[in-house]
């Protein structure tokens, strides 16, 4: 789902980030061959990069019916993270029940402060509670469909009249100073990224009048275009916390 561009980008703001693009670009000592609809389509963008990465997390909750796999996803969704529910879980014998896998057992033994104690051994905790809920077929899982607007989860509530919690990154970002400069090189390299496809529609460069050919820019300018969007995002994954959620 995309995020609205008038809701961030104003005309003075587009007049900024064309100036800053074509002059990076080297206007007006060159011909920079983008139209304005290039570029917002550029900024657009960067936008959406921006909120897969920045977006705002949230929680939804809604009613989970029993066998009922299909559900909607809040309206500002860009992105779902991870759907919880309830289903039957591992116990501290190794059966199915109600009760969490050994989360009851730990506050009777001395794991329990060992996990407190080790974030190792905290984090082998976590990956055999993992792998054992897999194993017993209780590990829950989701796909979105209908072009971001649903998600499927499997497998389907066994309870009725429960809640669903929807995870995710909504459309609202953060353009603040802490991301204004990662907002304006990414839609400087979306543009760079136009900019090479026109340029290299033109293989064998353009004829001049001194009888040699002019040999455009277009393959470097994908490949800046390519590895500055990679550094952009790289540098948007660093800036987000880690989080350690337990259900």
């Amino acid at each position: 789902m995309s995020i609205c561009y008038e809701d961030y980008i104003d005309e003075k703001k587009f007049d900024d980030l064309k100036r800053y693009t074509l002059t990076s670009l080297g206007f007006p000592a060159v011909k920079v061959e983008l139209t304005d609809e290039q570029m917002k389509e550029a900024i657009q963008s960067a936008l959406n990069t921006m909120a897969l990465f920045v977006g705002k997390k949230r929680y939804a909750y809604t009613p989970a019916y029993m066998r009922q796999s299909e559900y909607d996803v809040p309206a500002d969704c860009q992105t779902v993270i991870r759907v919880y529910y309830n289903l039957p879980y591992l116990s501290a014998l190794g059966n199915t029940s109600t009760a969490l896998f050994s989360d009851f057992y730990l506050l009777a033994s001395d794991l329990a402060v060992d996990i407190y104690e080790s974030p190792v051994t905290f984090w082998c905790y976590l990956a055999s509670r993992e792998m054992l809920t897999k194993i017993y077929g209780t590990w829950t899982d989701f796909e979105v469909i209908e072009g971001g607007n649903r998600i499927r989860i499997y497998p389907a509530p066994l309870v009725r009249e429960d809640i669903l919690c929807i995870f995710y990154r909504s459309t609202e970002i953060d353009l603040s100073r802490d991301y204004a400069n990662l907002f304006r090189d990414l839609s400087l390299a979306y543009s760079m990224r136009t900019l090479g496809r026109i340029r290299s529609k033109y293989q064998s460069g353009l004829p001049s009048s001194g009888g040699n050919g002019i040999q455009l820019d277009g393959q470097q300018l994908l490949q800046d275009a390519k590895e500055e969007i990679a550094r952009v995002k790289d540098e948007l994954l660093k800036r987000d916390p880690l989080e350690i959620q337990i259900f």
